[in-house]
């Protein structure tokens, strides 16, 4: 539930950003325009499974241009998922983040290393009301030379107890975790976008919101930071990777036993062969502001968040550094109206409209307000003078400056009655 409710304020931040703006108050200067980034309307992709998944295909909404923001992951021609018991048992969906290179397995589907794919981080206490077996959604193998079972792996555990083991997560910066991967120091439950348990319908279909992370949010992915390759610097690229879980056993054949959990962790040797990765190409994160550089300050409500973080990467080559913290909405109205600390601040309501404040009465308020006045008011009775004044100029032969003297004047035409006007039924 929490995971669903941060997706949903991120996809209502993307559609206010537009209203924040146009409600943006300065209380000295004009705040600074952002440029636009690139439509990515046109890069979904659709990629075919393999083996035992060839019949189905997935598709990522979006792939290109990525901030820190949700995309769609569907799918289709799959098996309806089974439970045992209230545990997820065959034929679910298990989705990740992942940094690095083409580790070159599967020629016909480029994707990186099971080593570095931010998974794992399933909930290490209350797993009474939790869907896995601390197997499916761990990083948690069994070592086997000749892996005879899902979640068995055939590199790491071999020196584990009852071949018990982790398969290590290798963060971008060469940090390498081997032990306690559940909940470790660079991610945890809290933090992690994984998706350990998506549902597959009656129909073969499913879909699932998938929460992209740069590195600003993941620091251990890097996703988005310009790194030089060749002479030429550009965002990091990440990587999308799905692996399916399925209904048949590793000879084939249906599994014999339905009621227990089979699948195993989706980063073990076995469940990995039947993974689909999809590149995602990242807008440059906001670490190219040069140290030292005057920074002007912002605050206000929590749905500008995504889009200071865009614009920040497009403003800080043209020198214009702007910080941003967030804040209750009422709290940054105080500060603004009270002492203009705030700089600039975005709010959904203007000032002065709490209980017990006022707005300021400074001059650049009280042009506002006479802007607003004259929009609301005198716009309407202007447009309704300005009508009258013609219409009497041509009823009252008021010479025209700009009509030609050698022709003559209009001829005065009183208006006649009002043609009745037909409205039809809608």
């Amino acid at each position: 539930m929490k995971r669903i409710l941060n997706l949903l304020v991120r996809l209502v931040a993307g559609a206010a950003v537009g209203a924040l703006a146009g409600l943006a108050v300065a209380q000295t200067a004009a705040p600074a325009t952002a440029a636009s980034g690139a439509q990515a309307s046109d890069s979904a992709v659709t990629v075919s499974g393999r083996g035992e998944f060839k019949d189905m295909k997935f598709t990522v909404s979006q792939t290109k241009h990525l901030t820190s923001q949700a995309i769609t992951v569907s799918w289709t021609g799959g098996a309806p998922t089974t439970l045992a018991g209230t545990l997820f048992n065959t034929d679910f969906v298990q989705i990740m983040q992942c940094w690095g290179d083409d580790d070159g397995t599967v020629p016909a589907n480029p994707g990186p290393s099971r080593t570095q794919c931010q998974y794992g981080a399933s909930p290490t206490t209350d797993r009474g009301n939790w869907p896995g077996n601390e197997y499916d959604d761990t990083r948690k193998i069994f070592y086997s030379a000749d892996p005879g079972n899902y979640g068995q792996d055939d590199r790491y555990g071999a020196g584990g107890v009852s071949g018990q083991g982790e398969v290590p997560f290798k963060s971008v910066d060469g940090t390498l975790i081997t032990s306690g991967t559940q909940n470790n120091a660079l991610y945890s439950r809290n933090t992690t976008n994984e998706v350990d348990f998506a549902r597959t319908g009656a129909a073969g279909t499913g879909q699932e919101f998938f929460e992209v992370q740069t590195a600003n949010e993941a620091p251990h992915l890097g996703c988005g930071v310009p790194v030089t390759a060749g002479g030429r610097t550009t965002p990091r690229s990440c990587w999308l990777v799905i692996v399916p879980q399925g209904h048949l056993d590793l000879d084939g054949k249906p599994y014999a036993d339905t009621s227990q959990v089979n699948a195993g962790s989706p980063v073990s040797s076995t469940n990995w062969k039947n993974r689909v990765a999809v590149k995602l190409d990242f807008n440059s994160v906001g670490t190219n502001c040069a140290l030292g550089s005057d920074e002007r300050a912002t605050t206000g409500s929590e749905l500008a968040a995504d889009a200071m973080t865009s614009w920040q990467a497009a403003l800080c080559p043209t020198g214009k550094v702007f910080g941003y913290t967030e804040l209750g909405e009422p709290d940054t109205r105080s500060r603004l109206a009270g002492d203009g600390s705030s700089g600039l601040a975005f709010t959904t309501r203007a000032l002065g409209t709490d209980p017990g404040t006022t707005a300021p009465a400074d001059s650049t308020h009280r042009q506002r307000q006479e802007l607003r006045r004259h929009r609301s008011e005198g716009g309407r009775r202007g447009h309704r003078l300005v009508r009258r004044v013609r219409a009497r100029r041509r009823h009252l032969h008021h010479p025209d400056p700009l009509r030609r003297p050698d022709l003559p004047a209009p001829q005065r035409v009183r208006p006649g009655p009002r043609r009745p006007q037909h409205v039809a039924d809608g």
